[in-house]
């Protein structure tokens, strides 16, 4: 798959503001921190940034790695309805595309670990998903893809067991936010 070649510029960038951004202590008394001007300023051109490169292909399927970080500041210095919208037009062109999103928000694999464990989406990821999409169209388009029964789960496509667990955990999670209960 072919990448832009603004992109590593953009996620270099996007590395870059959010360390300074989040920097809790000078490294260099003669160089101080962001001030919340700069920031914003900094924060706006960047999201704007990315807005552009979601113009020309599926973030999450282009750059797995970096799409949490360009989607939290695309939400946060643009519009997290604006980002929403995106990620919810790419689920509705392939429901397949949501669990994909899910996976760029596992932890990072750790040493000596073989595959990404889906155990690990917790709360944690659940929340910094809601940041940046309507976590009701992640489930929706979920649901298009998997119908769960109590005793059985039904593939409407062909998916890793991984998958199937990865979406049960988010399906759970999001139950569990939106203070719902488990269907019987």
């Amino acid at each position: 798959m072919e990448r832009d070649k603004e992109a590593p510029d953009v996620i270099f960038g996007a590395k870059s503001f959010l360390w300074m951004a989040n920097q809790k202590e000078e490294i260099d008394r003669e160089q101080p921190n962001l001030t919340e001007k700069e920031r914003q300023a900094l924060g706006k051109k960047l999201a704007a940034r990315i807005h552009e490169l979601s113009k020309r292909g599926n973030l999450y399927v282009k750059y797995p790695e970096d799409v949490s970080r360009l989607l939290a500041i695309w939400a946060e210095y643009r519009s997290r309805k604006e980002s929403s919208s995106y990620l919810t037009k790419t689920f509705e062109t392939n429901p397949h595309n949501a669990v994909k999103l899910l996976k760029c928000y596992l932890p990072p694999v750790k040493f000596g670990e073989k595959a990404l464990s889906t155990g690990n989406f917790t709360m944690k990821e659940y929340n910094n998903l809601v940041k940046v999409v309507e976590t009701d169209k992640v489930y929706e388009a979920l649901t298009k893809l998997f119908k769960f029964k109590a005793d059985k789960i039904e593939d409407m496509v062909p998916v890793t067991p991984n998958d199937r667990d990865l979406t049960n955990q988010f399906m759970r999670l999001h139950i569990t936010a939106k203070g719902l209960s488990f269907p019987q």
